[in-house]
């Protein structure tokens, strides 16, 4: 059975158009390299029951899940109370993820802001997904068929975090084995129904062999 996904990119900024959202682009390729089929990307605004539903009804059709943004200690950062709506699961603190913001904050010589706690903050029952690259930690956790990730908004965040460890713990807990490529062929001077009709009969014939 082939595993879907999709892709829900959080914020006010990004779906009133103040940022570009590449992220969702990016991270489609890099599911699409471990085999997952990428059902649809969503934009969704920080109203919390909106993106409980979106998440949950993903959920409930067996979809792997990836958040971007929502998940820094602001009030209306709140993909993490969403998520764990969408499982059912209580909101808790993890210690660790706490201890080792604290570390940051004490290795750069600054006070630990109040309300940064919440930055530390995951569904009971989720995996922890370090950030080295920022404040906010993240988590992974499976629902059925599926599951959810969630990533900070940041793209630099979110690569390094993906490359760093989340993608070998998607990996693991899907028993990936199989990785899938793509290449881009341009070509010019050849109608796109003719393009189409010589495609399909190199796809055929390496079918029959």
């Amino acid at each position: 059975m082939t595993n879907r996904a999709c892709i829900i990119a959080v914020g006010n900024e990004v779906v009133h158009g103040f940022i570009v959202n590449t992220n969702s682009a990016w991270l489609a390729r890099e599911l699409g390299e471990l085999g997952f089929d990428v059902a649809y990307h969503l934009s969704v605004n920080d109203r919390e029951e909106e993106l409980v539903g979106r998440i949950k009804a993903a959920l409930e059709e067996g979809l792997f899940v990836v958040t971007t943004g929502g998940i820094g200690p602001t009030v209306d950062d709140r993909t993490r109370q969403a998520a764990a709506q969408a499982l059912e699961a209580e909101l808790k603190l993890d210690h660790d993820a706490l201890a080792k913001l604290h570390e940051r904050y004490s290795a750069v010589g600054c006070k630990f802001p109040e309300g940064s706690e919440r930055q530390c903050m995951r569904p009971e029952g989720s995996r922890f997904i370090h950030n080295a690259f920022g404040t906010a930690s993240c988590f992974l956790a499976r629902h059925g068929d599926g599951g959810i990730a969630v990533l900070p908004g940041v793209p630099r965040e979110l690569k390094g975090i993906w490359g760093e460890e989340l993608r070998a713990a998607i990996i693991e807990e899907f028993g990936l084995h199989e990785r899938y490529f793509s290449r881009e062929v341009r070509v010019f001077g050849i109608p796109e129904s003719d393009l189409n009709n010589r495609v399909q009969e190199q796809l055929e014939s390496k079918e029959a062999e």
